[in-house]
């Protein structure tokens, strides 16, 4: 068993989203489909390939000024890249998250931190 805490004061609308995601039950039978050691365990993909969301997405939370930066336990939800562009889409996030297994200060500027891992760490 996993318990996590959420950053309501940090990424609010982040975190709604997830909890109404939980509520409808998006996530139940969801696999880490990308789990790499040292790095991250993503879930949140209907077709656990990283392709699809929950059929919206949300304003990214990374800038605010209470932000949190991401650290080894850390819930991490995940942008996509503008396809035009080729730069991170900070307004792409959904339901696809990542946990960290480590720090990875590179995708504080373009992700949303959004809770933590308190108890189960291990499982991790």
């Amino acid at each position: 068993v996993m318990e996590i805490e959420l950053f309501e004061d940090a990424a609010p609308n982040t975190v709604a989203s997830f909890i109404y995601l939980v509520e409808r039950g998006f996530y139940n039978l969801k696999t880490f489909f990308r789990v790499e050691e040292h790095s991250v365990a993503q879930c949140g993909c209907e077709r656990s390939d990283g392709t699809s969301n929950a059929g919206y997405v949300i304003e990214g939370e990374m800038n605010r000024p209470n932000r949190r930066f991401n650290f080894r336990g850390s819930l991490v939800l995940i942008t996509g890249i503008n396809e035009q562009s080729k730069q991170p889409d900070l307004n792409s996030g959904s339901s696809q998250f990542w946990m960290m297994q480590m720090a990875q200060p590179a995708i504080d500027e373009t992700m949303t931190t959004f809770g933590r891992i308190t108890q189960g760490q291990h499982i991790l």
